[in-house]
């Protein structure tokens, strides 16, 4: 009789091993056949010696195993609303595929951002987001990028 539960026991066991193992096997294909991108926001000049330009750098890059149509790219104010250059600078134009393992940059003038901010009515503090969006309407966000108004008038000026 004994033996009957040990055997019951190794059973029940092996089921659910069996049942971990085809969960992870379904979540990790599920993971691998999405559409990924990471996106950063950071700042730095442009160009080189007195003709430079402070920029905000919007990177998108694709670690996934899918390459991904990117169809836009804008800064996302902390009142909701969208920054959208009218023409886009940086190393690639829309509609850009971006194959897994590449990366492409746009950039944006600091004093222009720091003028739209203005006239929301921005003054002190604030967090802009940089977002992608894919020819399939999914949007892809940077973490935000953070800091003081003023601070940005001294450093762009």
């Amino acid at each position: 009789m004994e033996s009957i539960n040990w055997i019951e026991l190794i059973i029940a066991m092996v089921a659910t091993y069996g049942a971990l193992l085809s969960t992870y096997t379904l979540v990790a294909a599920r993971k691998e056949k999405q559409r990924r991108v990471a996106v950063t926001l950071t700042w730095g000049l442009l160009g080189t010696g007195p003709e430079s330009s402070l920029m905000f750098f919007l990177t998108a890059s694709n670690p996934g195993n899918r390459a991904v149509t990117l169809a836009s790219c804008h800064l996302l104010l902390p009142n909701g609303k969208s920054l959208i250059m009218p023409r886009i600078t940086g190393n690639f134009s829309f509609p850009h595929g971006l194959e897994e393992g590449k990366n492409c940059m746009a950039w944006f003038p600091v004093e222009d951002v720091i003028r739209t901010l203005i006239s929301e009515g921005y003054r002190q503090e604030v967090s802009i987001t940089a977002v992608y969006t894919d020819a399939l309407g999914t949007n892809y966000m940077s973490k935000a990028f953070s800091g003081n108004l003023a601070d940005w008038v001294r450093a762009a000026s």
